[in-house]
């Protein structure tokens, strides 16, 4: 199946790596040259507009040199908020990859069925399609492990303009109990306007 293709290629954007963005203005800030541009206090509005999300206070927009040694492949995600330290991030990435109106829902177990196969010994905590603000969500929480650690990360897959949209939010397993309820209220935040 073609899409499970698809799901090879995207299986560890939340984990090491993404595909790339497309290359449109995907933001009106410009990345710095320091560990993290200006910090975020409000609603944060992506894609000329069509996303709009609210980050925690104390996020800035990632470096391309954090970003080259947090993720060192080549299909490293474009655009991350990271906390001061790089240790809790959200990521955005809007794909080339075309979804079929209304099959978004049946991505779900070719999802689940890769990260298995990659990460036999994955924790699972959700993994399901929900609806938020009116559109389909495939959700994705779960521990995976990592050289030196185990990640918490929360996946938020869903159709923007007729190509999967991919948010997530990782950090260390040991912060999150702190960052599991924030983290959920900042993605549940998300509203597409197309």
């Amino acid at each position: 199946m073609k899409y499970i293709l698809i799901l090879v290629l995207l299986i560890s954007f939340s984990i090491k790596a993404n595909n790339k963005i497309e290359n449109e203005a995907l933001l009106n800030e410009t990345i710095s040259n320091e560990k993290c541009s200006s910090l975020i206090s409000e609603k944060l509005n992506l894609l000329n507009g069509k996303i709009t999300v609210d980050l925690p206070e104390g996020f800035g927009l990632m470096s391309e040199e954090m970003l080259a040694v947090k993720y060192p492949s080549n299909n490293r995600p474009t655009l991350v908020y990271t906390n001061d330290d790089g240790t809790i991030n959200f990521a955005f990435n809007h794909t080339a990859n075309a979804i079929p109106k209304g099959k978004l829902p049946e991505l779900l177990p070719a999802f689940v069925q890769q990260f298995n196969a990659i990460y036999p010994e994955m924790q699972w905590f959700k993994k399901e399609v929900e609806v938020l603000n009116g559109r389909n969500f495939i959700k994705l929480e779960f521990i995976s492990p990592a050289p030196d650690s185990r990640i918490y990360n929360i996946m938020y897959v869903t159709v923007l303009e007729g190509k999967m949209l991919m948010c997530s939010f990782n950090c260390l397993e040991s912060q999150k109990s702190e960052w599991e309820l924030k983290a959920k209220e900042t993605l549940n935040s998300i509203e597409i306007n197309d």
